[in-house]
């Protein structure tokens, strides 16, 4: 493989944000809770979160893939977040491997945000070397989430913005996705250049 030829890759730190990237919390129907049951998943962690369609296969997909360490970052409160991602880890990988991997897992929580806004405002970003371990170079790290107000200055370059349809204003969401179950979701880079 690559990774034998190479053995000097460098391990990436993919840093997920959790509410309007990977749930919401609220649908206006029962019709959209039966949605999200059928083809994501509902979980309860201090309140009820709407797992997207697609994102349990997501996190089995990063968890399965050599050379990457999977990190949770959310302005959310700590004791939501570590429920949060104990549920939805041993929801897409299982109780047996969950119990293996969670002393790897880096959650971070409101109380890790950097306040930015100066004397007379409150205003947070998240600052990915909080999350980085000894030998880990800010280079191999990225953050994925659909809120590009909380990149920290000068990591603009470890940001991937994640767009999320806005569920409760789509109208015929079920039907945007095709015959075989799958739906784009559009991604982009911001660079400090461009």
């Amino acid at each position: 493989t690559i990774f034998e030829a190479y053995p000097m890759i460098p391990t990436v730190n993919a840093v997920l944000d959790i509410d309007d990237f990977l749930c919401l919390h609220f649908v206006s129907t029962p019709e959209k809770a039966s949605y999200f049951l059928r083809h994501g998943a509902i979980l309860t962690a201090l309140k009820m979160h709407y797992i997207f369609p697609g994102v349990i296969e997501f996190i089995k997909l990063l968890f399965a893939t050599d050379h990457l360490r999977v990190s949770f970052f959310s302005s959310g409160a700590r004791e939501r977040n570590e429920l949060f991602v104990q549920e939805l880890l041993t929801m897409a990988l299982g109780a047996e491997k969950y119990a293996q991997i969670k002393g790897e897992v880096t959650i971070l929580s409101k109380d890790a945000l950097t306040d930015v806004g100066g004397d007379f405002d409150e205003y947070f970003e998240k600052d990915l070397r909080k999350i980085m371990r000894d030998g880990e170079s800010l280079e191999h790290c990225v953050l994925i989430d659909d809120d590009p107000s909380y990149v920290y200055e000068g990591q603009e370059q470890n940001f991937l913005h994640s767009l999320h349809t806005n569920f409760l204003k789509a109208k015929g969401y079920a039907q945007s996705f095709n015959d075989r179950g799958l739906k784009s979701i559009p991604c982009r880079f911001l660079s400090k250049d461009s």
